[in-house]
């Protein structure tokens, strides 16, 4: 069986042997697009060692399997093997690598909200001390101008001036830095399971997993302080823990975009903090939306009725001040015209991205975005 993916798989040209390559980044992409299938993973591994010849009387397939195990990334059980919680964590890890690699600095540090506060970068900026101010952050030269300054109008008023007032430093003197306001935020990622996402022959379902699952590993490195919540929307939205992005599968599903905004207003609303935005990973136009307690679908075209009230939810997330951005991987016309509208409604923002730019424009965007209060 000839396997084809979006992706590459790790280059092995120039080794005789698997320890010419990550063994355990191979394994974390085959477990990847197996939807979490450890058994089909390690399948296609055997086929492609065989088919790239890496197998002998000395190096055997059971070797390989050895050696995943030996690194703690799988673990024997009755029936096999199973991925261990340290294969997880690699998985992730290997992953995150793979989407980052060749990208751009600038994604690393803190959300600034262009707003003056505590916590941030020192600014040049100066203000009077207010109780609680860190000293670290006091301007020296300018509490001294302010000292010799009063020390002025005291000799102005008859007391005789010897450049310092009487009473020496006073706590009116003390000014400090400004520090740049730094804004936690919560976000919900809106991954499409809709058929489409594996129609055409092209891929697309593996590669916005692969994006996904570095955006909670990104935020976990660098923005400890905000939130990530991930859910599916395919006939029906559902929220899924972050450690089982690998698991999801594309389905028969129509695009019921409408389901997974409503889901995703419905978890924001429990999070604390001020910033709070929608991420929308899709390929499709929406086609599907609950009426009356039954699911409405209708692929053809733009639905009144399923533009209508996806659009409600667009209205909401804008009253409700939620920055919606949503990220295309196809240029189809309807899709395209959906979104247009669709962001201007929500006042949200759009982008138009292959496969290959997905990530990129997701964390640039993501460590760009600036508005809010520390809470």
């Amino acid at each position: 069986m000839e396997i084809r993916y979006g992706m590459p798989f790790p280059d092995p040209e120039g080794g005789e042997g698997e320890d010419k390559i990550d063994l355990t980044d191979l394994f974390s992409q085959l477990f990847l697009r197996s939807n979490g299938d450890v058994g089909q993973a390690l399948e296609w591994l055997r086929r492609i060692a065989e088919r790239q010849g890496w197998l002998n009387r000395e190096r055997t397939f059971e070797d390989m399997l050895d050696q995943l195990e030996e690194k703690g990334v799988l673990k024997r059980d009755k029936d096999g093997f199973e991925i261990t919680p340290a294969g997880d964590k690699a998985v992730r890890e290997s992953v995150f690598e793979r989407v980052f690699k060749g990208m751009g600095k600038g994604l690393r540090g803190n959300h600034n909200t262009g707003k003056l506060g505590r916590g941030g970068e020192r600014q040049a900026e100066t203000r009077p001390y207010a109780f609680g101010d860190d000293l670290s952050d006091l301007d020296f030269n300018a509490t001294i101008r302010n000292s010799l300054r009063r020390g002025g109008e005291e000799a102005a008023g008859g007391i005789e001036w010897t450049g310092m007032p009487a009473d020496g430093l006073s706590e009116d003197d003390f000014e400090v830095h400004e520090r740049e306001q730094l804004a936690s935020c919560s976000t919900v990622l809106m991954l499409d399971i809709s058929h489409s996402m594996i129609l055409y022959g092209e891929d697309r379902i593996t590669p916005a997993k692969m994006v996904a699952m570095s955006l909670v590993e990104f935020v976990k490195r660098h923005y400890p302080r905000d939130t990530l919540d991930v859910i599916t929307f395919g006939d029906e939205a559902k929220e899924i823990p972050a450690d089982r992005i690998a698991h999801v599968s594309v389905g028969p599903f129509h695009t019921n975009t409408c389901d997974g905004l409503r889901l995703a207003q419905t978890l924001l609303r429990k999070r604390k903090n001020t910033n709070k935005q929608i991420f929308m990973v899709t390929d499709g136009k929406p086609s599907a939306v609950f009426d009356r307690g039954r699911l409405y679908r209708n692929s053809f075209g733009l639905d009144p009725l399923v533009l209508q009230k996806t659009f409600a939810e667009g209205r909401a997330c804008r009253k409700n001040k939620i920055r919606v951005c949503t990220f295309m991987i196809a240029k189809d016309p309807y899709l395209i015209e959906f979104v247009e509208e669709f962001s201007k409604v929500c006042a949200g923002k759009a982008f138009y991205t292959g496969l290959d730019g997905l990530g990129e424009f997701v964390f640039v965007d993501y460590a760009a975005h600036r508005r809010g209060k520390v809470r």
